[in-house]
């Protein structure tokens, strides 16, 4: 077992492979009473924005590469 803790911001952004595995875990994750995927990675886009007034962050919880927890 090999956990590792990654958080996303502006200035630290996730790869094309980490962004999809996050955006499909919550996908998943939210069942029927999420969003679409295009909806979560607008919402990802947004939080790991630097423009002016956007922002924020991820943190993510992996475990040999697979998404174990988002928030």
């Amino acid at each position: 077992m090999m956990e590792h803790i990654y958080i996303y911001d502006p200035g630290n952004q996730p790869n094309d492979t980490q962004k999809k595995a996050l955006i499909d875990f919550l996908f998943d994750q939210l069942e029927e009473y999420g969003d679409p995927r295009p909806d979560i990675e607008s919402c990802l886009k947004y939080a790991l924005s630097s423009e002016n007034g956007k922002g924020g962050f991820a943190i993510v919880l992996e475990d040999e590469g697979i998404v174990k927890g988002a928030t």
